[in-house]
């Protein structure tokens, strides 16, 4: 009794990202039988959870492509902020959220600037801090994480097609435009940049490795404060 006692109270994590956070092992070249993702142990969200214990449920709403704001034309179900409604009721009573995009919104095909990106992340914390989007109206805490560089090599990744040539310097830029939205709506914040980094095998994806540091990270930010 006392076990679902725990679980009852047990505090929610919804972490809301792209490839980086369902766990796309940067060994994948997109070829039949490459490694594709990273085991639950391995990933950041895995890897937080048994951080935190199991007083947290960690809920892990990674998928691969998805953007703030944009849609992705080839492939359907890749815009954030069409997605990120159903998943907040899902997953209720939330008590934080993790945002975690943008390395997707430098694709080549949106063209879009730092600003534009920040105004889709903008748009998700609207939705995330909307009393209306919950049915009980109880608010999460927010963490907004600015993405890990894209690698010095991209131009020769296999992905390289699909980010071009202006890609690298825009992601440069997306740290300083994501603190200052996260601020001014109270989130709390972290540069992914700073205590990770893209894998020379694609210059997207992290190692195992990284996944650790970007773990240790958000669990010294969360940690006293949901």
């Amino acid at each position: 009794s006392r076990r679902c006692e725990r679980m009852i109270f047990m505090k929610r994590i919804v972490c809301y990202g792209d490839s980086n956070t369902y766990g796309t092992n940067p060994a994948f070249t997109g070829e039949i039988n490459s490694p594709f993702r990273w085991g639950k142990e391995v990933r950041w969200t895995g890897k937080l959870q048994k951080l935190l214990g199991e007083e947290y449920n960690v809920i892990e709403e990674g998928l691969g492509g998805r953007t703030t704001a944009w849609e992705d034309q080839a492939t359907a179900g890749r815009n954030g902020l069409a997605g990120i409604f159903p998943v907040l009721q899902t997953h209720e009573p939330i008590d934080l959220v993790i945002i975690m995009l943008g390395t997707n919104d430098l694709k080549e095909v949106y063209g879009a600037s730092p600003m534009e990106i920040g105004r889709g992340l903008e748009s998700l914390i609207r939705i995330c801090l909307n009393p209306y989007s919950y049915t009980d109206g109880h608010l999460p805490q927010l963490l907004v994480v600015s993405p890990i560089l894209l690698g010095e090599d991209i131009d020769n990744s296999w992905l390289s097609g699909v980010f071009g040539p202006t890609a690298r310097e825009r992601c440069k830029k997306l740290a300083p435009e994501f603190e200052k939205i996260a601020r001014k709506y109270g989130c709390l914040f972290l540069d992914a940049a700073k205590v990770a980094k893209a894998s020379e095998k694609d210059s997207v994806h992290m190692e195992a490795e990284e996944h650790t540091k970007l773990a240790n990270a958000i669990y010294e930010m969360i940690q006293g404060k949901i």
